[in-house]
This record gives C-alpha cells, sequence and structure tokens, in this order.
C-alpha cells in the first residue's frame, strides 16, 4: 500500500509539474500574439497604449468608431477598448485596466448602447482572458460569470482544457514558429466590418412582431453611476456616445424611451455630454449597416467623421 501511494504521488507531481510547464507555454505564448483580441489585451497590460483619446464600449465601439479616422481628423493617438458581445459591467473593467498599465487619457468616449445596462451571465468569448486571470482586475470581474471555475484559477493548465485554438496559438507564438504579424484587420483596437445588410433584422421581426423589452440590472446602473462619478472627480473629460442603430428597429425596443430617459438623467446628473446620433438621416439607409445594430465599414467611417467633428470641442489642449 505504502509503495501504491508513493507512485500516485510520483504520478501526481510529474503530471502538476508537466501542466505548470504547458501553462506557462501557453500564457507567455498568448502574451506575445498578435492576433485577434490578445494583441489588444497585450497592448494594455503591457503598457503601450497610452492614448490621448479612449474609446470604450462594446461592439457598438469595436466595429464603429474608426480610430483611423479619429487619429487624422483630431490629430490625436486614439485607441478603442471595445470588447465585443460583453456589455458595460465587463467594459468598465477593462477600461479600468487600461488605466492602471496606461497614462490617463484625455478625452474618454464610452459608447452606449440600449444593452449597455444589463448583465450577461456567461463569459462570453472566455479565452481571451485566459492568459491574465491572475490580474486582479480580471480575477475578480471573470469571477462574476458563468464560465471559468475555481479549478481554472488555482491549477496548472486547467483554465486551457478544451481551448485547442488559444493552445496552439500560445505554442506557435512561445517558440515564434511563425513570424508574428498584426492582425490586418484591427487598427488600434478599432475592427471594421465589410459586410453587407445579413437580413437578422427581417428574421428578428417576424418572430418577435411585438418587440422586445430590455431588463437593465440595478448593479451595472450603479456602476456606471460610479464610472461617471470618477471622471467628474478626476476631472477626465468624458463623453457619452449613442451611436446610429437602424431607425427602423428602435420602435421594436419597448423600454427604448425609458432607457434613454435613464442615460440623459444621468448625463444631467453628473453634468456630462451624451451625444445622441440615432437620428442621423444614416440610420434610415440599409447601405451602411451589416445588421440593426451595427455600422459597416463604410458606416462606420462616415459616422466616425461626424463624431470626430463634434468631439473637438471636449479634447484638452495639450
Amino acid at each position: 500500500m505504502k509503495r501504491f501511494l508513493i507512485k500516485i504521488s510520483l504520478f501526481s507531481t510529474i503530471v502538476f509539474l508537466l501542466f505548470l510547464g504547458l501553462e506557462f507555454l501557453i500564457s507567455e505564448g498568448l502574451k506575445k500574439s498578435k492576433k485577434h483580441h490578445f494583441a489588444d489585451w497585450n497592448a494594455l497590460f503591457n503598457g503601450e497604449i497610452n492614448a490621448d483619446v479612449i474609446i470604450n464600449g462594446s461592439s457598438k465601439a469595436l466595429v464603429q468608431v474608426s480610430t483611423i479616422v479619429i487619429d487624422s481628423t483630431l490629430k490625436v493617438n486614439s485607441y478603442n477598448l471595445g470588447i465585443n458581445g460583453h456589455d458595460f459591467y465587463m467594459q468598465n473593467s477593462k477600461y479600468f485596466a487600461y488605466t492602471k498599465y496606461n497614462t490617463t487619457p484625455k478625452l474618454v468616449v464610452q459608447i452606449i448602447g440600449n444593452g449597455s445596462l444589463k448583465k450577461r451571465t456567461d463569459l462570453y468569448a472566455f479565452d481571451q482572458f485566459l492568459p491574465y486571470i491572475d490580474d486582479p482586475i480580471i480575477k475578480e470581474v471573470t469571477q462574476d460569470y458563468i464560465g471559468l471555475t475555481s479549478f481554472d484559477y488555482y491549477l496548472p493548465f486547467v483554465r486551457y482544457f478544451g481551448s485547442k485554438t488559444s493552445i496552439n496559438e500560445g505554442l506557435i507564438s512561445f517558440f515564434e514558429c511563425l513570424k508574428k504579424k498584426s492582425d490586418p484587420h484591427r487598427y488600434k483596437g478599432y475592427r471594421p466590418n465589410s459586410a453587407e445588410w445579413d437580413g437578422s433584422f427581417e428574421r428578428f421581426v417576424r418572430y418577435c412582431p411585438n418587440g422586445k423589452t430590455i431588463h437593465l440590472t440595478d448593479t451595472s446602473i450603479q456602476l456606471f453611476k460610479k464610472f461617471l462619478s470618477y471622471h467628474k472627480k478626476e476631472d477626465i473629460p468624458l463623453v457619452l456616445v449613442y451611436p446610429p442603430t437602424y431607425d427602423k428597429s428602435q420602435k421594436y425596443i419597448n423600454n427604448r424611451a425609458e432607457i434613454m430617459a435613464l442615460y440623459d438623467s444621468m448625463a444631467q446628473e453628473y453634468n456630462i455630454p451624451l451625444l445622441d446620433y440615432s437620428k442621423l438621416s444614416m440610420a434610415k439607409d440599409k447601405t451602411y449597416f451589416y445588421n440593426s445594430q451595427h455600422l459597416n465599414r463604410k458606416g462606420a467611417e462616415l459616422f466616425s467623421k461626424k463624431l470626430a467633428q463634434d468631439l473637438q470641442k471636449y479634447i484638452q489642449p495639450k
């Protein structure tokens, strides 16, 4: 029995060390990756962004606010922190992770939408967080979602179980098996989508002719107020921006008026500008959208030009 226990202990130690080594190789490799969302997180944690203008938000920021246009129009260094699929609860953590490792921006543009102040339950696209879950900010926020378990945080390599893409990318990056190239579809966080209208809105109307109600969470509302208060207290210029959505889709959000009234009341309470672009003429034209909630590249560049012009007066002089 004693010999058996010794063998089990030795085997467990070998497996533990093997997993520890694999986790190190993969995580360190992903931290060098220039692909997909890893490139943006790496720039953030390495303190390489240090932007004058930060665009924060969900995919409504990611695909719709062109850092190319913002930079060229305003003569600034901008960066888009947009995080696909996540509402303000996660956006807030990504923004404060940015401020921890980078310089304070001269202007923050917070992109808002109908669903910004709800909170999803699942940890969407969880693989992007895996190399960084030891960071206190990321560890704390990811634990508030369904997705990762205690084993992922405290046992080596477990976090990568089933994530073949992350494993391959991490190992390739670590050993530099391929020449590291920047993602050609991203520019300083901005990831435009050149697709044409996909018809998803028509399908939504067919299945939900009475529209839908978006249920906001008090936790997210209070967090958003804290975000606004922080910028007011620290004297960091902040602008709230509601980007264009396809105009016919707006009436299918049953409580849209209440949502907009909430944003307006908070903007007034903290004396923060709110720019509402939902009534722009381009909102009536499908050729500028790939679905009812997102502008395509053509629409994003047109909108970004208008936005950049309107932001001019809010940028502090150097």
